[in-house]
């Protein structure tokens, strides 16, 4: 199996499938995912459906991709930086109720809270547990202040992909995370 992902900062919504030449079918992600998938006879899709094995062989090689673009986040984020990365995340949650491509979602989703791929506003990864989201109607020096009192954000830049990472569980700061970090804040300062 071979997963390729564009390196030239240009964005895609979707790849395309091979089987080993392409398909006219689109990969739920921004990547080319070739395997050695069962297509049609048309060689214009994968058999994804019906009850014979090629389904069954064409749906564990999906399954595999899905969990080896899991288990290498961290990797992908080095690679792609936190747009691509998140674009990739993003794309994968927009395909989760589908029946075939679901599969992206649940491996990446159960990977999110042990991976440092939140990019917080101090520049740094962060682990989702470690980060909190702030409301987009809050600038840079908002996020600056809260980082010195001890509250990490993700990034501003990190916006667009709002709806996904608090699908992934990242919680949205709250007045008592606020008043919380403050008390702590206050007692540090004596």
């Amino acid at each position: 199996m071979q997963i390729a992902f564009r390196l030239d900062g240009k964005s895609e919504a979707s790849g395309r499938l091979f089987a080993y030449l392409p398909t006219e079918q689109r990969s739920p992600l921004p990547c080319h995912i070739n395997a050695d998938f069962f297509p049609e006879q048309t060689r214009k899709s994968l058999v994804l459906s019906g009850e014979q094995h090629e389904r069954y062989w064409n749906e564990m090689l999906l399954s595999f991709a899905a969990q080896e673009i899991a288990t290498r986040l961290e990797d992908l984020r080095d690679i792609l930086g936190f747009a691509g990365l998140w674009a990739l995340i993003s794309e994968a949650y927009k395909n989760r109720n589908h029946v075939n491509f679901g599969i992206f979602w649940k491996e990446i989703s159960n990977a999110l809270s042990n991976v440092e791929i939140y990019w917080t506003s101090s520049e740094k990864w962060s682990y989702q547990a470690d980060c909190m989201l702030l409301d987009s109607k809050y600038s840079v020096e908002h996020e600056e202040s809260l980082d010195d009192i001890g509250i990490t954000t993700v990034h501003s830049l990190m916006h667009p992909f709002k709806f996904t990472m608090l699908a992934a569980g990242l919680r949205a700061l709250t007045l008592e995370d606020l008043v919380n970090a403050l008390k702590v804040w206050d007692i540090l300062q004596i």
